[in-house]
């Protein structure tokens, strides 16, 4: 009976604790894998505003390499960003807004009717 329960008991110790594991592993893939496709859904307010502010020169075709490099909505868009970078890229955004750095004074002197409006500025960062 000793030699039974030496065993028996390790071996069902074990086969518990592997389900444990392949069960935490089965929602952590859940989790990536729900994180790599979803889609972060951009109201139309949202969209307008960074169409007018924000393309000139985080798309394709902008001639801005540095900003391309730093936040593309080409890329944004079609999902080849994940909902992680998607959100750290719209954090970023916020933060630019909010210290007045974007879009850039540069831009908004070549471009003036781009300028962020007070409540453009304020509908992004609450966003």
């Amino acid at each position: 009976m000793k030699k039974l329960v030496t065993i028996i008991l390790p071996a069902l110790l074990f086969v518990i604790s592997m389900s444990f594991m392949m069960e935490s592993e089965n929602t952590n893939e859940a989790l990536v894998s729900t994180n790599a496709t979803a889609k972060l859904e951009i109201p139309e307010n949202i969209q307008s505003i960074l169409d007018k502010s924000c393309m000139g020169c985080h798309n394709d075709e902008a001639s801005n390499q540095k900003a391309k490099m730093k936040l593309n909505f080409a890329k944004f868009n079609n999902g080849k960003y994940s909902l992680g970078k998607q959100i750290a890229k719209l954090n970023g955004i916020a933060k630019s807004v909010e210290k007045g750095k974007m879009p850039t004074k540069k831009f908004v002197a070549k471009y003036p009717d781009r300028a962020l409006s007070d409540a453009e500025a304020k509908a992004l960062i609450e966003w």
